[in-house]
């Protein structure tokens, strides 16, 4: 749920700053050319010769980095206050907060079972059965 909220967040302040946590920290490259052809590998691209493009999706991971710092509790915050990216950041996040892999079949699992087992409990309201339920189908979504 978390995650959620965070890539929801994180959308709000700029469309393109989803592609830069997904696909890490962006990095502006150019191909070296020797007689117009290519020679050797990409390399960074100097900090003065930047374009306003490669400035701005620059500043996109430190501003996701600052985003998702300052809704974190301080005592989360130090786990992550090291990494260098947006992106490293999330994916160390996603561990303890949502679990291996393994945790999450055993959760679809139990929601699985859960959900084929629903029924009303004695004495509940039609909302309260309702909104059990509607949980139940979020999570189910959420996980896949």
């Amino acid at each position: 749920m978390w995650k959620i909220k965070a890539l929801y967040a994180l959308e709000s302040i700029d469309e393109d700053m989803l592609d830069i946590v997904n696909d890490c920290p962006y990095v502006p490259m150019y191909q070296p050319l020797k007689n117009n052809a290519p020679e050797g590998d990409m390399k960074k691209t100097p900090r003065e010769k930047w374009t306003t493009d490669d400035k701005r999706n620059s500043g996109l991971d430190v501003r996701a980095w600052a985003a998702i710092s300052y809704a974190l509790p301080y005592n989360v915050f130090g786990l992550v206050q090291n990494y260098i990216s947006a992106k490293e950041m999330m994916d160390m996040l996603t561990v303890p907060f949502e679990g291996t892999e393994e945790v999450k079949a055993t959760q679809i699992n139990d929601l699985n079972r859960r959900y084929e087992h629903f029924f009303a409990k004695k004495g509940e309201t039609l909302t309260q059965t309702f909104n059990r339920f509607n949980t139940l189908v979020n999570d189910l979504r959420r996980l896949d």
